[in-house]
């Protein structure tokens, strides 16, 4: 019903006759950025793994921009809240373990401008879960435990502001469609060239 309802809202958007001329002079644009926010997890896979349900959610990333198409792809890491961390004795001392998972993605979908800083986007991707552990960092005799927790489809809507010197700041939603990861939500600055 929400997936309906956000699709209802773009296309009304979209249909709006009272939108900005837009310098058809930029068509093609590509860029780096960063993420930050919180991704929600599926509650009792989070259990059975003894993390909690939430974690901090990191990107970086790459995108093409042509005309009103954009995809592109990169790097994502959780920050899991561990609820079963170890200490293992190592020649530097006690060490106290992390849970992380490292991830890669790839997207792609339809960007509508408003005028030229104002724009809003509608996404569909892909994220694989590469590794997924509760670990001691840079220890490579350490004891381990994998986490598991899968990503998959999603679909992003997303509203993004650009700057007069092509940096860029955008605010969206992911929302999965299958897997143990159910949405995030986050910020990104990123620069186009």
């Amino acid at each position: 019903m929400q997936l309906k309802t956000l699709a209802a809202s773009i296309m009304l958007v979209l249909s709006s006759p009272v939108m900005a001329d837009i310098d058809d002079d930029i068509t093609e644009m590509a860029g780096f950025y960063g993420s930050v926010g919180m991704v929600s997890l599926e509650t009792e896979n989070s259990a059975a793994g003894y993390i909690d349900d939430s974690a901090t959610y990191f990107k970086l990333g790459w995108e093409q921009h042509q005309q009103q198409w954009i995809w592109g792809a990169g790097l994502s890491i959780y920050l899991y809240s561990d609820n079963a961390g170890f200490t293992q004795e190592t020649t530097e001392g006690d060490k106290e373990s992390g849970a992380s998972s490292v991830n890669g993605y790839l997207e792609g979908g339809y960007k509508y401008s408003l005028n030229d800083h104002v724009s809003l986007s509608i996404l569909a991707g892909y994220e694989q879960v590469f590794a997924s552990s509760r670990e001691i960092g840079m220890c490579y005799d350490c004891h381990s435990e994998d986490i598991d927790m899968s990503a998959g489809l999603y679909i992003q809507p997303r509203a993004s502001y650009l700057g007069d010197n092509d940096w860029y700041v955008t605010a969206a939603y992911s929302s999965y469609l299958g897997g143990d990861v159910e949405g995030n939500l986050f910020l990104t600055v990123g620069v186009l060239y």
